[in-house]
């Protein structure tokens, strides 16, 4: 279920050409925004792509690759560094990767 979404803003980093801030659906440190045509799913926090370019194109389909990357067992509000948060989001990798690659395209 997708519910639950909020729109907001989020920061992505970039260390080349510098944060920039877009509108997004944010949920449990989770969100989604649009890049010209891609989706990404971003680590609010983090301000770093959880994953990108999943190429839907629907909002909703985005929504659900991000509710099923909510629902792995990862504290998404943590922030990167928190030695907690990189242990989970490590163990969860390939899970994130079977979940963009399976999403409806």
């Amino acid at each position: 279920m997708t519910t639950g979404f909020k729109k907001g803003d989020l920061t992505i980093r970039n260390k080349l050409y510098g944060d920039r801030t877009v509108p997004a659906y944010v949920k449990d440190g989770v969100g989604v925004s649009r890049i010209g045509k891609d989706w990404g799913v971003y680590h609010v926090s983090g301000g770093v792509e959880v994953y990108y370019k999943l190429q839907r194109p629907r909002l909703e389909d985005a929504k659900t690759v991000a509710q099923q990357v909510i629902d792995l067992d990862v504290d998404w509000t943590l922030e990167p560094g928190d030695k907690r948060f990189e242990e989970k989001f490590r163990a969860v990798v390939g899970s994130i990767r079977e979940i963009a690659d399976g999403a409806p395209s």
